[in-house]
Formats: C-alpha cells, structure tokens, sequence
C-alpha cells in the first residue's frame, strides 16, 4: 500500500513520547535506516510532524495535530480501500462474463 509507510511513522509518533529518529527507523522498520532523517524533514515541510532539538541532542519528533488528522484519514481511507476492494472482487467473481455471439456454442 502507498500510504503504508506514513501511516506506521505517523502511528508510532502519536503512540510514543518524542523518540529520536533512530528510534522511528527502528520502531517502524523503516529501511535503509539512514534514510528516515530525510523522510521526516518530508513530513516536517507538509506540517505532519514537528521536531525539536534539545542543546546537543538529536532532533525528537512528534505528531502534529495536522499529523493527527491526516492519521486518522488514512486509516479511514485504508478500511475503505480495503472494504471496496473485496466488494470488487465479490462482483467480478459473481457477476457473468460476456461472451461473444459468435463463440457461444449453437
């Protein structure tokens, strides 16, 4: 899924108290984990999360309310995904296929 990735990043900082990015890497199996400092300053510029850095520390990040709503969101947009793809699949298995008039047997 697309959104799989944000949805885990943006779950596990609305369940835990400003972990590092490190932290989230490994939280989410975020892989390679050098590359979660660029995806969190990604979500940083569309104002999902917010970072702070404590004098000589790591950058701790958090969710923003934004962040929240765009959390709660997916996992609607996802439950709904999922209830319409198996709808989809339900119709195309019970519904006819067309057969053409010439390959019909007489």
């Amino acid at each position: 899924m697309r959104n799989s990735l944000r949805i885990r990043v943006l779950g596990t900082l609305d369940h835990r108290a400003r972990p590092n990015a490190l932290m989230v890497s490994a939280l989410t199996g975020f892989r390679p984990g050098r590359a979660v400092y660029s995806y969190m300053n990604r979500l940083r510029r569309w104002g999902l999360v917010e970072g702070r850095k404590p004098l000589g520390g790591p950058i701790l990040w958090s969710i923003s309310q934004r962040g929240r709503e765009r959390l709660a969101w997916l996992n609607r947009a996802e439950i709904s995904g999922i209830r319409h793809s198996r709808q989809r699949a339900a119709a195309a298995v019970s519904t006819p296929r067309f057969t053409p008039a010439h390959s019909r047997p007489p």
